[in-house]
């Protein structure tokens, strides 16, 4: 899994919001949203589209982060 920097909301996709170039989820729980899926996890969990969600503090071996920077 992958963390991402959306919140976890399961009603975010049903607001208007979503719909924007480059939507954003900063609201509706105390857990992050993580994509993806891991050797050892289900086939339908390893795509990109695939969202679940973990709290902030939790550290565990099968979730990691992908760093990125604008292009100039």
């Amino acid at each position: 899994y992958e963390w991402c920097e959306d919140v976890l909301n399961g009603s975010f996709y049903s607001d208007p919001a979503s719909l924007g170039p480059d939507p954003l989820s900063l609201t509706g729980s105390d857990r992050r949203v993580i994509r993806g899926g891991f050797s050892n996890g289900f086939a339908s969990f390893c795509r990109s589209a695939a969202r679940r969600g973990y709290g902030p503090s939790g550290r565990v071996s099968f979730i990691g982060f992908r760093p990125v920077m604008p292009l100039p």
